[in-house]
């Protein structure tokens, strides 16, 4: 999966968890830039890109991404593990 296609995927992630279907996230999207992030949202957030992209995230890993592209990244990780097996 490329990042483009793990970003828009992110994005429409993003948009259901908070439900605004016109929310566009940049890689440099933090907590404090949208509205409700708060750490319900969060564990939404992480919930949400286990199932879509079919990975699983250590417990310590849930709050580490402090912006939308750190998440992207640490989902691209997963994705490459899992394909390595």
């Amino acid at each position: 999966m490329s990042i483009i296609e793990i970003h828009n995927r992110l994005e429409t992630i993003f948009q259901e968890v908070f439900d605004d279907d016109g929310l566009h996230i940049f890689l440099e999207t933090t907590v404090a830039e949208i509205e409700d992030w708060d750490w319900m949202r969060q564990v939404n957030l992480i919930v949400s890109c286990e199932t879509q992209f079919q990975i699983r995230f250590a417990l310590s890993e849930v709050f580490a991404p402090q912006n939308a592209g750190e998440l992207e990244s640490l989902i691209e990780v997963k994705l490459a593990q899992k394909a390595n097996g």
